[in-house]
This record gives C-alpha cells, sequence and structure tokens, in this order.
C-alpha cells in the first residue's frame, strides 16, 4: 500500500488484526482518525481472518460517514459472485486479493457517486489465521 493517511491507518489495523498487536484503545484511536479526516468512503471486504475488522470498523462512531459496506463472501459462490467470475487463484494469494481489491474499488466508486469530496477506497483482506483441520501452510494474509 501507499505512504498516503488512509493507506498507513489502514495497514496498521490490518496488521493488528494479523498480529493482535492492537489493544483495543489503539485500535479505536486508529478508527477514530480515520473518520475524523473523512478522506475517503469505504467498501471494506474480508475473506477468511479478515472479518473481525469489519466488526472494528462498525463498532466506532463516525462509520456511517466513513464505510459504504462490509462483506465477507465466505463461500466460493458467494466470492465468484462478488469478484464478477471464478478466480483461478487460492483465496488467499496475491492475485485473489487484487481481484477483490478491483471489485471493492468499483462498488466504493458506484456507491460514492454524487457524493461531495467522496473519495471512494477499496479495502480487502483475505487471511489463513485459523482451521480446525491440518494447516496445509502457516498462517498468512494479503492486504489491499
Amino acid at each position: 500500500m501507499s505512504s498516503d493517511p488512509i493507506s498507513e491507518a489502514y495497514q496498521q489495523l490490518t496488521q493488528g488484526l494479523y498480529d493482535d498487536w492492537l489493544d483495543a484503545e489503539e485500535r479505536r484511536r486508529l478508527i477514530e482518525r480515520l473518520y475524523a479526516d473523512r478522506l475517503g468512503r469505504v467498501v471494506y471486504v474480508a475473506a477468511g481472518g479478515g472479518s473481525r475488522l469489519s466488526d472494528w470498523l462498525l463498532s466506532v462512531p463516525g462509520a456511517s460517514s466513513t464505510i459504504l459496506e462490509t462483506l465477507v463472501p465466505y463461500s466460493s459462490r458467494a466470492m465468484t459472485a462478488f469478484i464478477g467470475e471464478p478466480s483461478p487463484y487460492s483465496v488467499v494469494s496475491a492475485e485473489h486479493c487484487r481481484l477483490m481489491l478491483a471489485a471493492a474499488f468499483n462498488r466504493a466508486c458506484k456507491y460514492s457517486t454524487g457524493e461531495a469530496l467522496s473519495q471512494p477506497v477499496g479495502l480487502v483482506v483475505t487471511a489463513a489465521l485459523a482451521t480446525n483441520r491440518e494447516r496445509r501452510g502457516v498462517d498468512h494474509a494479503f492486504v489491499g
């Protein structure tokens, strides 16, 4: 992600999601800063372990001025419907993250049309963080 204020704050939030290093107060402070800056209108989409961020974003006052939509397309059919076509990539991959990001950004553009000072923002996290079966690899995540 780039070094603009939106990207930096969302990067910290999503890194905290993955590493569990952010305490509740720091999380709230970051989200309040995002909402106060009013730098964009966000469509947030999570696959797998990124779903906690939806709750974090919506639990802080000011969400309605920033968040347009949050989605968790959990099944493969739901993900296909969201991105518009079957993905040839693993859901937790950089390539699939880019497909999700394009779809999220397009939704943000559609929903923020006509709003003054509204920069559409697509934010996505796809993560393999926990499982109740044998892990085929290490915990990992992609953020876009």
